[in-house]
């Protein structure tokens, strides 16, 4: 358990990102990285099944309003007292990772496991910070605002046939999959942009408009940023 502390923090202090505080600050927030903070490993045993406990710990934890100011990555370890099973339990906020550099994360984990040397080159996202607040884009945004200009966001109405109130966090986490296949000759079409097309016609059939206006959120990996696709940053 030694190696996997010693792993944790040298984790820790290699990616800012873990270290990051959001502290409210009149009406936006602040983001606030620390030197050294004590890492923080919770212990738990549990005498159920450790996948099952896992989900339970993880489904708990997911309704619970994490306040800002404390720090949001938390490491759990548990323990299966009959089989002596282990897991480690890895809490983070979508502030502080995408699903690109998650998997750095895991990847720099191992390596701090194995003893082994982190690679110092991996852009932080305070350096991401600056190079976009350096970009000229006051084309962008007046692109963007004459293109929109008279437009509204699109906006789905409550069902008429239930006037309960309720909230995302709400009841069990249910998940459902269905494979489906990628259409033929797609060629030079990104999948993503296939996402949004069918987006945008299933809020036609549910509004009955033809003019649509919604978000995208981008992970913007293919700005011009030194090793950008290896910066660790939120989504």
């Amino acid at each position: 358990m030694d190696q996997l502390e010693v792993a944790c923090h040298t984790l820790i202090q290699h990616h800012a990102i873990l270290r990051t505080l959001f502290i409210p600050h009149g009406d936006q927030y602040l983001q606030v990285i620390l030197h050294d903070p004590r890492l923080s490993l919770v212990y738990i045993a549990c005498d159920t099944d450790i996948h099952t406990f896992t989900e339970s710990l993880c489904t708990r934890d997911s309704v619970w309003a994490q306040a800002l100011g404390p720090p949001l990555f938390q490491l759990y370890i548990i323990t299966q007292r009959l089989t002596h099973q282990r897991r480690l339990l890895i809490r983070l906020t979508h502030a502080q990772y995408d699903g690109t550099s998650f998997g750095h994360l895991l990847r720099d984990l191992s390596i701090a496991y194995d003893g082994n040397r982190l690679q110092s080159s991996t852009p932080s996202f305070a350096q991401y910070l600056h190079y976009k607040k350096h970009r000229q884009l006051s084309e962008t945004r007046q692109f963007w605002k004459e293109y929109l200009q008279g437009t509204s966001m699109t906006k789905l109405e409550p069902s008429q046939s239930s006037d309960e109130e309720w909230s995302y966090a709400d009841g069990p986490t249910i998940s459902a999959g269905r494979e489906i296949p990628l259409p033929p000759n797609q060629e030079g079409l990104p999948v993503a942009f296939l996402a949004q097309a069918a987006w945008a016609f299933i809020l036609a059939q549910l509004t009955g408009d033809h003019d649509l206006v919604f978000g995208l959120v981008s992970q913007s990996r293919n700005a011009p940023f030194p090793l950008h696709a290896r910066s660790q940053r939120p989504l």
